[in-house]
This record gives structure tokens, sequence and C-alpha cells, in this order.
């Protein structure tokens, strides 16, 4: 179950728990994608150095 729903859910139908839950997921998210754009880069960059 998606973590939103799952909050909403589990709370008893809550909409500030599931609120928090989609703020987490959208910062969790956030933080990973600049990991994954500089790990990308970095693949680019040796695939041409090769």
């Amino acid at each position: 179950m998606p973590p939103v729903l799952y909050a909403f859910f589990a709370t008893g139908g809550n909409l500030i728990a599931a609120g928090v839950a989609l703020l987490n997921l959208v910062i969790a998210i956030s933080i990973w994608s600049v990991f994954v754009i500089i790990a990308n880069k970095v693949e680019l960059k040796e695939a041409s150095g090769k």
C-alpha cells in the first residue's frame, strides 16, 4: 500500500497524518534524486572517457 494511503488508514482517516507522510515522501525523493543525478553524470563521464 502506498505510504500516504497507509498513513491515512493506519490513523483512522487522519488527513494530517497523510499530509505528513506525503511531505516525508517528497523530502526523501528530493534527497535521493540528487545522488542519482550525480551518479548518472559520473557514469556518463566514465563512459565517454574510455
